[in-house]
């Protein structure tokens, strides 16, 4: 191949990755978990390497920055990639990327030695994340809390309240992406099972603007709002 149609078709390429990653950087970035060995302390255990299964007490797990601590832990696959966590009383699950999750149970899957989802269950359940880019606290409760990492959703059902900025949304179901800060909620069938949304107008918001919501967005739904998913 001549030089100068060398030169070209590597400037189109150059042109091409430009463009690409420019166009992938318009939308928020995935959150990603980390990939790596799964580190565990117990103050006692019982580790059962024919079956692949382990109970343990007093137990934190950790892998990058998350971190999960519990009375008990009941677990299948311990030597596996592919690993099921049924963790029991005080349960703590926290990450610089997830927030906090706290519960009284909670059950945790690991698939290919990455976090795939936790669902936590408590008298309530409670989680709580601050946007590193906004600074904007999103705290919640409900009888159960599920976090998917395929959607970075966060997944409220039975008693749902959550906080985010100047609103409080109350509802059955509560669906909150951690990455767009996007919020959906669904009401019930049973009647009087309706969703309630209370905003508080912040000192910066321009006259009749919802908390977190452009101008142009006014008059529709509550921030990110939408349908049930």
């Amino acid at each position: 191949m001549p030089d100068r149609a060398c030169r070209a078709l590597l400037a189109a390429a150059a042109a091409l990755f430009v463009i690409a990653t420019a166009m992938g950087a318009s939308g928020p970035p995935r959150i990603t978990m980390q990939h790596g060995p799964i580190s565990l302390d117990a103050d006692s255990g019982d580790i059962n390497y024919r079956t692949h299964e382990a109970t343990l007490k007093k137990v934190a797990i950790s892998q990058g920055d998350l971190r999960v601590t519990a009375d008990r832990a009941e677990v299948s696959g311990i030597d596996s990639d592919n690993s099921r966590w049924i963790f029991s009383s005080n349960v703590h699950i926290t990450s610089e990327q997830l927030g906090a999750l706290q519960s009284e149970n909670a059950t945790v899957q690991f698939r290919n030695n990455r976090l795939e989802s936790a669902l936590a269950t408590g008298q309530p359940a409670e989680f709580e994340q601050t946007s590193s880019k906004s600074g904007v606290l999103a705290r919640g409760h409900a009888d159960s809390i599920e976090y998917t990492v395929a959607t970075d959703t966060v997944r409220l059902t039975g008693s749902a309240r959550l906080q985010y900025g100047g609103s409080e949304t109350t509802a059955p179901l509560v669906v909150y992406n951690l990455r767009d800060r996007r919020l959906q909620f669904a009401g019930a069938s049973t009647p009087g099972e309706r969703v309630h949304i209370v905003t508080t107008p912040q000192k910066s918001a321009k006259p009749g603007a919802l908390p977190g919501v452009p101008a142009k967005g006014r008059g529709a739904e509550p921030p990110g709002a939408s349908g049930p998913p």
